[in-house]
């Protein structure tokens, strides 16, 4: 029975929940993740001390054959305090050394991020001056790298030199990255580009982490995205261990589909799906009899709406789906931040017989690697005679009624009024979903893991109907 240890990112549901829930698919593996309370969250950093004590404790006590590692929880204490952190470039580096020293024999697989440069003036996840100078530090970051020439600016001298002191740390700390990664203390490793744009400082360090990866042929890459990274290397554990790449076959709703470039991302969405197969170990095809099975893109017609954001700028159409014969999973990137209702709704008018995932949250990547990781070890699951129904069922409901009741809808109604009944509402997406899935959902409770609406965390019991 394999043994997989996870650090992830932190301690919200999509990125703690998510990974336990789409493994358990696979009855033959055991997953070790951290308690909660070990992980950072908005405005707490992960305890280190407490995570490498924990990890000592299941190295000892059991033999670990995958770790999937989310390098910035081990060296800062979590994606958003890698941003805010104060910690030299050499502690970082010891801690990371010391971390990965406990891990011998034990294939490791692992992800670290540029750091983003956020296009706004909100500070929930940044620095407290992100507030008032946000906007101007990302036109800054923009201008800088599309002309190589600093522009004129209004930015502060202490906030431009802590911006960009605190860019080169980690940047510097990337580098240390691909350096362990040529002296092999990484079976594979994935650096994210975190909500990117076409150009910036961000764009710039990729783009020369990607030549030193290509340089010394080390077995990195450079991804757009973050959240989902661990998920699809989970994915790829399951690859390695069962020796097979399973074939996918892509399937865009829109003539243009593919092409489009997703918002808050600097790659088309074929090749964000392209860059996902690839990390999470599959193999893509585009001939139906070659494939394992089929994942279904439903995709913008000219441009990638935001309803987070509430930004409605592409073509509405009236009929976007048509069910897929066989095995297929479903990655619904019309919008950024959430599903797409009208196709939902043909979605639920079909069976789900054949129905291998589900996703439609945040960005592209991040749907895309949700989706395919869920895909691809419940294909592994039921090739081995290991799948938990059960599991799968509860994955699947607890992705409808996050990325559809929750981010397409219940959220926006929410943020028009406090007094929203949050809990009412759900009955009826609860209903629906029900029976599109043949189950009964019951003890359904909701929490704000961040206190914010941004992101909700789902609890239930299901049960099949008989």
């Amino acid at each position: 029975m394999p043994n997989i240890l996870i650090i992830p990112i932190d301690n919200r549901p999509v990125c703690y929940d998510l990974p336990i829930l789409t493994a358990k698919q696979d009855k033959s593996w055991n997953v070790f993740i951290p308690p909660r309370e070990l992980m950072g969250g908005l405005f707490s950093s992960a305890d280190y001390e407490g995570i490498v004590q924990w990890t000592k404790d299941i190295v000892s006590e059991n033999s670990i054959d995958y770790a999937v590692i989310a390098l910035d929880t081990v060296a800062y204490g979590g994606l958003v305090a890698s941003r805010r952190i104060e910690i030299s470039l050499d502690n970082l580096k010891h801690r990371i050394k010391n971390f990965l020293s406990i891990l011998s024999n034990v294939k490791i697989l692992a992800t670290s991020s540029i750091m983003r440069i956020s296009n706004n003036n909100i500070n929930e996840e940044e620095k407290t001056y992100w507030a008032e100078y946000g906007e101007a530090i990302f036109s800054y970051s923009y201008d800088y790298h599309k002309t190589g020439i600093e522009p004129q600016h209004s930015i502060p001298d202490w906030v431009l030199d802590d911006y960009l002191s605190t860019r080169k740390r980690n940047f510097e700390l990337n580098k240390f990255f691909l350096e362990l990664s040529d002296n092999k203390k990484f079976d594979y490793l994935v650096i994210s580009q975190d909500d990117t744009a076409e150009y910036g400082l961000n764009v710039k360090e990729g783009a020369i982490l990607k030549d030193i990866i290509v340089a010394n042929n080390l077995s990195a890459t450079i991804k757009t995205g973050a959240d989902e990274i661990p998920l699809s290397l989970m994915a790829r554990c399951f690859c390695d261990f069962y020796e097979q790449n399973p074939c996918i076959m892509p399937i865009f709703s829109t003539q243009n589909g593919a092409k489009i470039i997703s918002r808050y991302e600097d790659v088309c969405i074929e090749q964000s799906f392209l860059g996902q197969i690839n990390i999470s170990g599959a193999k893509a095809c585009y001939n139906k009899d070659d494939s394992d099975f089929v994942l279904y893109l439903n995709t913008p017609v000219d441009i990638q709406d935001d309803l987070a954001m509430q930004v409605f700028q592409d073509k509405e159409r009236t009929s976007c789906f048509e069910k897929p014969q066989g095995a297929f999973a479903v990655c619904d990137v019309q919008s950024a931040n959430g599903a797409q209702n009208t196709f939902i709704e043909e979605l639920f008018d079909k069976k789900s017989f054949g129905l291998m995932g589900y996703a439609g949250w945040n960005t592209t990547a991040n749907s895309l690697g949700s989706v395919l990781s869920c895909a691809i070890i419940g294909y592994f699951a039921n090739k081995n005679s290991c799948f938990d129904k059960n599991a799968f069922l509860k994955l699947i409901a607890l992705r409808f009624l996050d990325d559809w009741a929750y981010q397409a809808n219940l959220r926006q109604k929410l943020r028009k009024n406090a007094d929203f009944n949050l809990k009412t509402a759900y009955f009826d997406y609860i209903n629906k979903v029900e029976d599109f899935l043949g189950i009964d959902i019951f003890d359904f409770s909701f929490y704000f893991p961040w206190d914010r609406t941004f992101e909700i965390g789902l609890d239930f019991k299901i049960e099949k109907r008989r």
